[in-house]
Formats: structure tokens, C-alpha cells, sequence
């Protein structure tokens, strides 16, 4: 097989009995279907290693092992918004560069110890696992801030049907996690006050009862606030007060 990324030829390597081919040149990694989900950090440390180079091809991206386009996948919970991952429809097979298997690794792990410090089960395996392309894709609707503030009922009325918000923080990664009472599509925003900064994230882009967000978007050491959004399924937006964000 070789590399999709500099042409050269892959490696194969077995890590926790996982079958994965590696480019020893520019550290490029290809899984077959859920195989990521099943490494280490460590062990993804070892692949990230071994590299000679970090140069990425901006050529176009051929599946190693069915020859086919690559594309990136879909924006999972799992997935940091600033980790790339190129995906087989045939296959289903991950290739990934290793500063993103890295920062992958690294959210999923800190996600598996969010929730566990919380004592909380995990909402779905879609919050720490990439799974099968056929499910649990995550929707990546944007919604203009001009919806969020149409037909908003009280903010007391808002937080009423939020649960408590969680919010940790690992290394560079903020992770939310809240419920609601009901299904609701939500939208977080975030200032930072000390850089004057106002952030908008999708938190869920589906109606959901679980919410759960991983960012790496803004210094952490900065006084932050945030406010969050719910959309029904009628379109009609309610906001909570802006509030201090406090990480314990």
C-alpha cells in the first residue's frame, strides 16, 4: 500500500491488536473501520513518532486500500473541530496525519475522564468513539445568529430547562456537557473578555436531550462568560443569562 499522503510506501503495523498501516516518512496512519477507537494514546504516540517529515500533500487523496477519494468525515462529537480525518465510503477505513491522531486521542481520553469524574454514564458512544459512517452522524447545520434571537422567551423560562452545566478542561480542550428536560438543537457563545472576543459554537446540531461540546478555540487562563442557546422544533430560540465561566 501506499502512503495517500506523500506516495510512499506504508508499513504495516500491528498496535493492540490492531491491524494499521503506517508511513514512516510523514507519519500518516490508516485504520480499518473502528480501528482508532481501539489504540492508546501511547500506542498513537509511537505511530506520531515515527516520521521524517511534516510536509502534506495538498494532491487529492486515495483510499490505500480500495483506491478510491478519501473525504473528511462529518463533524462527530468525538471529533475536535480542528482534527481532520479522511475517511473510505467503501471501506470505512480513518487516515489521519499524526498531530491529529494525537489530538484525537488526547480529546477522547479527556472526554472518558470528564464523565467519569462526574460519576455520569456516558450519553452515547458517538461522545468518545468515531463509529460506522452509516451511524451516528453528527448534523453540521449552522444557524445564523439572527434566528437564535427571533421569538426568545424569558431567560428564567431558558435555564429552567437546563440541567447543571458541566464544564473541564484538559490541557487545551474545554469539554461542555449539559441535558435538557426535551429535545432541543443548542448553540453555545462564548466571551472572552480579557481578548474581546465573541465565539459561537454548535453544540448540537440535531435535537437532542444530551449536549456535549469539545473545543480548543480560546486560552482557557482568560476571563471567560458564556450563554447558552436552545432552538424547538419550531424554530423559536431561548437563551439563558450570560454567565461566568468557572472551571473548578
Amino acid at each position: 500500500m501506499t502512503c495517500p499522503n506523500c506516495g510512499r510506501p506504508m508499513n504495516y503495523v500491528n498496535l493492540e491488536l490492531q491491524s494499521i498501516f503506517h508511513c514512516s516518512h510523514c507519519g500518516a496512519s490508516f485504520f480499518e473501520e473502528n480501528g482508532i477507537n481501539r489504540i492508546s494514546y501511547t500506542s498513537a504516540e509511537k505511530l506520531a513518532a515515527d516520521r521524517k517529515t511534516d510536509e502534506i500533500s495538498g494532491a487529492e487523496k486515495l483510499c490505500p486500500h480500495d483506491h478510491l477519494a478519501l473525504h473528511p468525515l462529518e463533524k462527530l462529537e468525538a471529533v475536535p473541530e480542528t482534527v481532520i480525518l479522511l475517511t473510505c465510503d467503501r471501506c470505512h477505513g480513518i487516515f489521519i496525519y499524526p498531530d491529529d491522531l494525537l489530538a484525537f486521542k488526547k480529546a477522547q481520553a479527556a472526554k472518558i475522564e470528564f464523565f467519569k469524574a462526574w460519576t455520569k454514564p456516558l450519553p452515547s458512544l458517538k461522545t468518545v468513539l468515531v463509529i460506522s459512517l452509516t451511524v451516528f452522524v453528527l448534523g453540521t447545520a449552522v444557524f445564523q445568529s439572527s434566528h437564535f434571537f427571533n421569538n426568545f422567551s424569558s431567560q428564567t423560562q431558558a435555564s429552567d430547562l437546563i440541567k447543571k452545566v458541566y464544564f473541564s478542561k484538559s490541557s487545551r480542550y474545554l469539554l461542555v456537557f449539559f441535558q435538557t428536560k426535551t429535545v432541543f438543537r443548542s448553540q453555545i457563545i462564548f466571551f472572552d473578555k480579557t481578548a474581546n472576543l465573541k465565539i459561537e459554537k454548535t453544540v448540537s446540531g440535531q435535537p437532542s436531550k444530551d449536549h456535549q461540546l469539545t473545543t480548543a478555540e480560546f486560552n482557557l487562563d482568560h476571563e471567560l462568560w458564556y450563554q447558552i442557546i436552545l432552538i424547538n422544533n419550531e424554530g423559536e430560540g431561548k437563551k439563558t443569562e450570560m454567565k461566568k465561566l468557572i472551571l473548578k
